[in-house]
């Protein structure tokens, strides 16, 4: 009957709905346990919440990418334009859903300078928005077109920038799978500062085989043909190729049919002009070839390539930037309160593209030495070396650092490193409105124009009650257990009120909220029966 074929299409329609919304909710948590509650739940959005809400997007297609189109957009709150991705799961396979879910997991667990920034992800019922920094500075692929080739040194340089993004990867786990020019771009028109974009094939894969032939033919590595490879080999080939194209100006492999370029590929033979190779040195020349080496096993990986004399020659890679300042921004965020730790995180995700600029040299020049994986041992020991601040306030903020250190890897994420800097920022009055706005419109879960400590714990987590009572109980407050935009903005920006290391600050505040309980408490009991309450008795 038409009732039942109607009934039963509804029912698969909800059961597909059902394990749409699992994969994704799958993701979430595994980003989360990676990277943290507030990176992950600051960002993350479901309904009733929905991308009209904070950006208007435009219909002009800024890029192309594997699962979809990417179109321009404007924020209604700040006008900062980025760039969105709408990833339809409608009509998607199960297994089409599952490879959308990992593209926005992985997406979501990235966090460094040379690795595009996803902004915030848009859960609906049939699409998952992700919003990107816009850079506006155009592909490495058009670059390169405008150039014919890349001079040695800018060569050099913007091959590095793409091994510390490959290096980042593959420290975390994870490979690319589809390395190319048009997958770098640029962050401003003429800037020489690159990222990498599109995780669409991109896979969890340490100490796992893999066999999916994917990728873009002209820049995939003979193994992946093959469908028989590991952990990260395949990207440094494809990184081979990008690196061939910029110094020499031609593909490394080309032919009439796909048959005739993936026999190429497998054999490893490619041209070499006579004309173009011989206005390349030799230790350029040798960086290619121990990138396009069709054995997995004999090819650099990101660290060896980076420890190549081409790019150890051409590349300034002392330790620079790390003075005072950055320690003591460190230092302001050890003695920060959990709740302000937790605000100055999630400011540290709101940053502007415009605005992580000016601070983004800072955390790769600490990394430099260490082929841009900051470790918090190696910082600690520059910081004694350096002697930048006495040893129980270096214990103090490598405490705290370690704190952030959920995943217990030792490593020194970008957005801690931003957080600090936002700390001292603060300290400093440097015009924080309206990152400090952008943070309280991510503690608005419900949307009431206030926040609660019931909205903070959704994004936080388990912040310490006392802290939540001595933010949310300030006489100040027009209603005590909540707080607006502007009160939010007074506290983050109160130095005294949030700095934890002031003696007997906390016990103080304490010992202010027990008043306040006391003196509701007399308005709503007898006075005798309140007053043995406050003194403990029964």
């Amino acid at each position: 009957m038409p009732v039942f074929g109607f009934s039963k299409s509804k029912t698969a329609e909800s059961l597909k709905h059902h394990q749409t919304a699992s994969d994704f909710k799958a993701a979430h948590q595994h980003a989360e346990q990676h990277m943290g509650r507030i990176a992950v739940a600051g960002r993350y959005h479901r309904l009733p919440k929905r991308l009209t809400d904070d950006f208007e997007v435009s219909q002009k297609v800024v890029g192309e990418g594997f699962n979809g189109s990417v179109f321009l957009a404007k924020c209604r709150h700040t006008g900062t334009q980025f760039a969105v991705k709408n990833l339809s799961t409608k009509n998607a396979s199960p297994e089409e859903t599952k490879q959308l879910a990992n593209e926005v997991q992985v997406f979501l667990e990235m966090d460094h300078p040379h690795v595009a920034r996803l902004m915030r992800v848009y859960e609906s019922e049939h699409e998952v928005s992700l919003v990107m920094e816009h850079m506006s500075g155009g592909e490495l692929f058009d670059r390169l077109v405008e150039k014919t080739v890349f001079p040695e040194l800018e060569a050099a340089s913007t091959i590095w920038q793409m091994l510390l993004a490959v290096n980042y990867l593959h420290h975390e786990g994870i490979t690319h799978r589809d390395l190319k020019l048009e997958n770098f771009l640029y962050d401003e028109k003429g800037s020489d500062f690159v990222k990498l974009i599109d995780f669409g094939f991109s896979k969890f894969s340490k100490k796992k085989k893999m066999n999916e032939a994917l990728g873009t033919l002209s820049y995939v590595a003979p193994e992946v043909l093959k469908k028989d490879y590991s952990h990260g080999s395949c990207d440094l080939c494809s990184l081979g190729c990008v690196a061939f194209m910029l110094l020499f100006g031609y593909m490394p492999f080309g032919a009439k049919d796909d048959s005739q370029l993936m026999r190429q590929i497998l054999s490893g033979e490619y041209k070499q002009r006579p004309d173009r190779w011989s206005a390349v040195s030799k230790v350029a020349q040798d960086f290619v070839k121990d990138l396009l080496v069709v054995n997995p096993r004999r090819r650099l990986t990101a660290q060896q390539a980076l420890a190549h004399p081409f790019i150890e020659q051409s590349v300034d890679r002392k330790l620079s930037g790390l003075d005072h300042r950055v320690g003591k921004g460190f230092l302001s965020l050890a003695r920060a309160t959990e709740l302000k730790k937790a605000c100055l995180q999630v400011m540290a995700w709101c940053l502007t593209l415009e605005q992580r600029r000016k601070l983004r040299s800072l955390y790769i020049n600490v990394g430099a030495t260490k082929d841009g994986v900051v470790l918090l041992g190696d910082l600690e020991t520059v910081f004694r070396e350096k002697s930048m601040m006495p040893k129980e306030e270096l214990d103090s903020v490598m405490h705290a650092l370690r704190a952030l250190d959920l995943d217990g890897d030792e490593e020194l994420h970008y957005s801690d490193f931003l957080a600090g800097m936002m700390a001292i920022k603060l300290e400093n009055d440097e015009g924080c409105g309206t990152l400090i706005q952008d943070a309280f419109r991510r503690f608005e879960v419900h949307g009431r124009g206030y926040i609660t400590p019931d909205s903070v714990k959704v994004l936080a987590g388990d912040v310490p009650e006392g802290d939540l009572e001595d933010a949310f109980n300030q006489v100040h407050l027009s209603r005590q257990g909540r707080m607006n935009v502007k009160e939010f903005m007074s506290y983050m920006m109160n130095k005294e009120s949030s700095n934890s290391s002031h003696v007997g600050q906390a016990s103080k505040r304490s010992s202010r909220f027990r008043v306040r309980t006391f003196l509701r408490a007399c308005l709503a009991r007898p006075i005798e029966q309140a007053k043995r309450g406050f003194l403990g008795g029964a």
